[in-house]
C-alpha cells in the first residue's frame, strides 16, 4: 500500500519536471532562432541589381534611392520599394533579397506620352513626371500650355494626331498662348494656328488645302492660319526683304490698300500688327482654292467677318 501511495506521488513530480524541461528546451531553441533571425536581418547588403528597360540615369537613381535606404538601416524589401516609388516617375516597383547579402529591385517606367514644357514630362493617364535625364529621346510630341491642364492638353493632340496622320504628317509641338490659342508644329516644319475654339474643323480645312494644293511646294510654306471662316491664310518663306502679298477671303473678298514699309530690322513679332517681312501671305478659299483679291495682309489675328 505504500509503494502504491509513492507510484502515485512520484508521477506529478515527474510531470512536472517533463513539462520543465520542455519549456527549458523551448526557450533554448526560440531564442536561438531569435538569434538567427536577428542575425539575418542585420546581414550587411553588399550589392543592389536593378532589373527594367531604364536609361543610365534611371538606373543610378534607383541604385541611389536603394542604397539610401539600406545605409539609414531601412533593409526589407518593403522599405526599398518605398523609396523607389518616392522618386515619383515609377509605373511599378518590386524588391526581393536573396541571402545575404544581395537586393534586387525591378522597375517599371510610367508609359511617356508627350514632353510637357521643358524638363517634364506627361503620361498617357495625363499625369506630371519628372525624369532624371532626357531619357524620351524621339517619337514623342512637345505640348506647351498657358491655361490647360495636362489632361486637357493630351486630349486636344489625340483630336489633332489620327486626323494628321491620315496625310502621313505628325505633330511634333502642340502650344497653347495665354489667350488659349492652340497651334501645332508638323513634323515637316510648317506651323498651324488654330485659335481658341473649332479646333478640329479648322484643322480638318487646313489638311484639305494641305492635300490639295500645298503638299507639293513644302519647303516654302512657313505657317498657315486656319483661324479664318472658310479659308486658310499661307505664309511663304521667300527670301530676304519685305515683299507684297496676296490674299484671298472666301467670305468676304477686301479691297487693296497701301500699307506702310515695315521698319527696318523689325521682326515679325516685334514690328505693328500691320507690318510683314520675309514672308508672302496668301490667303486660300477654302471652296476654290484661288486667291481672289491682293492687298498687304497684316502679322496678325485674322480679319472680322464683314
Amino acid at each position: 500500500m505504500h509503494d502504491v501511495a509513492s507510484r502515485a506521488t512520484l508521477r506529478p513530480r515527474l510531470r512536472f519536471g517533463t513539462a520543465t524541461l520542455r519549456a527549458a528546451f523551448a526557450t533554448l531553441v526560440f531564442a536561438g532562432l531569435g538569434w538567427s533571425l536577428f542575425d539575418l536581418a542585420t546581414q550587411e547588403i553588399k550589392e543592389v541589381r536593378i532589373h527594367g528597360a531604364l536609361s543610365e540615369a534611371e538606373r543610378n537613381e534607383v541604385g541611389a534611392a536603394a542604397s539610401a535606404a539600406i545605409v539609414a538601416g531601412r533593409r526589407t524589401a518593403a522599405d526599398i520599394v518605398e523609396a523607389v516609388e518616392d522618386l515619383g516617375w515609377s509605373h511599378s516597383v518590386r524588391a526581393w533579397r536573396r541571402w545575404p547579402g544581395r537586393m534586387h529591385v525591378a522597375v517599371t517606367r510610367e508609359p511617356l506620352a508627350a514632353r510637357w514644357g521643358d524638363g517634364a514630362y506627361l503620361t498617357t493617364s495625363g499625369e506630371v513626371v519628372h525624369l532624371p535625364d532626357d531619357i524620351a529621346g524621339e517619337g514623342i510630341p512637345t505640348l506647351r500650355t498657358q491655361q490647360a491642364s495636362g489632361v486637357e492638353a493630351m486630349r486636344v493632340y489625340g483630336l489633332l494626331r489620327g486626323a494628321a496622320a491620315g496625310v502621313d504628317l505628325a505633330i511634333v509641338e502642340l502650344a497653347e498662348n495665354a489667350l488659349g490659342e492652340w497651334s501645332v508644329q508638323l513634323d515637316n516644319e510648317v506651323r498651324v494656328m488654330l485659335g481658341a475654339s473649332e479646333l478640329s474643323s479648322r484643322f480638318a480645312r487646313f489638311l484639305t488645302v494641305w492635300a490639295g494644293e500645298l503638299a507639293g511646294g513644302v519647303e516654302r510654306v512657313q505657317s498657315v492660319d486656319a483661324r479664318y471662316p472658310a479659308g486658310v491664310a499661307v505664309a511663304w518663306a521667300i527670301g530676304d526683304g519685305p515683299v507684297p502679298s496676296r490674299t484671298a477671303s472666301a467670305a468676304a473678298p477686301s479691297t487693296g490698300r497701301d500699307r506702310p514699309a515695315p521698319a527696318e530690322g523689325c521682326g515679325e513679332d516685334q514690328c505693328p500688327a500691320d507690318r510683314i517681312e520675309n514672308t508672302e501671305t496668301e490667303t486660300l478659299a477654302f471652296a476654290e482654292l484661288v486667291p481672289i483679291a491682293t492687298q498687304r495682309v497684316p502679322s496678325g489675328p485674322p480679319p472680322e467677318d464683314e
